[in-house]
């Protein structure tokens, strides 16, 4: 009898299509893994982003390149944002 499989909480990234996700990609590997700001301009005002009217948060964009890394086995630093 095998183990169960573990269950995990969807990440922010799971709501992506492959098109988002490859954008999202395609941004941090342009600016950087620390960038959130400038990512987060960068899809937002992306024909793609602005014809499904998403909205990326810098907070988000954080939280779905955490979600990506992990979901290939990659640790990854998560900063806090200070309100």
């Amino acid at each position: 009898m095998s183990a169960p499989e573990a269950v995990t909480a969807p990440s922010a990234s799971d709501s992506l299509t492959t098109q988002e996700k490859l954008l999202f990609a395609q941004a941090v590997y342009k600016v950087g893994a620390a960038a959130w700001d400038v990512i987060s301009n960068l899809l937002t005002s992306h024909p793609l982003s602005e014809m499904n009217g998403k909205v990326f948060s810098p907070e988000q964009c954080e939280t779905i390149y955490v979600g990506l890394m992990t979901s290939i086995g990659q640790n990854v630093w998560v900063t806090s944002h200070q309100s």
